[in-house]
């Protein structure tokens, strides 16, 4: 028995579906429903029948997903360990303060996890010094919003994301919603600093539409943005990617519709430079995003 075919049958389980579960895995459908036939033989007995309800698992492949439960942990355990002795190959990457929210800094083990043979560095840092350490060469590559054509460089698009506003339990918007720019009529609008540029681009918007707001604050850190929508019960809102991933006592997180607002995400790099497992980094990056819509 391989560990690829028994995760590929763990997945299969789950999803009660070998389509499902070929697109959880990043794999055909052919080449995971092979691998499950590689492992019926190699037992000789059927783990999965297929009725009108879909997939479902054999008595036998309950025992067998059973044991893999207490099985598949550690051996991803003693896997990960024993990569630790091999020399890996780095990949850096820097992180606008905006992506870091899009991208936490945690994604480093899940990385390693699934390619224990390199590691993931992800570095915040302010726009410009991204930029900067990505042109003299001290990065293999940034994760930015707003790319631009810049000589030298790739650049490939990995994630759309909406914007949210986090705002007081008791206020109007909580109970309503937002379907139009219109909703922030004199609404006060908090700016926090690391992300000034989606806070920017949004009071733009606002201004074009006509839209005349109460007051225009701005502060350093999200938590302070937090605070003020806490204390302000009767209008602050405080606008930030992906805040709904934020817990705060009293605060909600609302989402602005896509079709108002969506910001793209690329990945940098520079021009006929190789990096190790491109494409895999490529997709890594855009299925955590969905994983994490999948979260939601």
């Amino acid at each position: 028995m391989e560990l690829k075919q028994l995760e590929y049958f763990a997945a299969v389980y789950k999803q009660k579906s070998f389509t499902k579960a070929s697109e959880k895995m990043f794999v055909s459908q052919q080449a995971l429903s092979k691998a499950i036939s590689a492992l019926e033989e190699e037992l000789e007995v059927k783990l999965f029948l297929r009725n009108n309800k879909g997939v479902q698992a054999t008595e036998a492949g309950y025992y067998l997903k059973e044991k893999l439960d207490k099985i598949l942990p550690e051996l991803y355990t003693v896997k990960e360990a024993i990569c630790r002795f091999r020399k890996k190959d780095v990949v850096r990457i820097c992180l606008t303060t905006g992506a870091s929210i899009v991208y936490p800094l945690s994604m480093e083990q899940e990385f390693l996890q699934k390619y224990p043979e390199y590691s993931l560095q992800l570095l915040e840092l302010r726009e410009e010094d991204c930029i900067k350490n990505l042109r003299k060469g001290l990065c293999d590559g940034i994760i930015i919003s707003e790319a631009k054509p810049w000589a030298g460089c790739e650049t490939f698009e990995i994630a759309q994301e909406g914007l949210s506003i986090m705002l007081h339990k008791e206020h109007e918007l909580a109970g309503t919603g937002v379907k139009s720019w219109n909703d922030f009529e004199g609404v006060s609008f908090i700016v926090v600093e690391s992300l000034q540029k989606s806070n920017r681009k949004v009071l733009k918007i606002l201004e074009e539409q006509g839209v005349k707001l109460a007051h225009v604050y701005t502060v350093n850190n999200i938590v302070t943005a937090l605070e003020m929508c806490r204390d302000q019960v009767g209008g602050t809102v405080f606008i930030s990617k992906l805040c709904n991933t934020i817990s705060y006592p009293d605060i909600l997180s609302i989402p602005i519709p896509e079709e108002l607002f969506q910001w793209n995400l690329y990945f940098v790099k520079r021009k006929g430079e190789n990096i190790p497992l491109l494409p895999e980094l490529i997709q890594f990056f855009s299925a955590d995003k969905n994983r994490r819509e999948e979260k939601r």
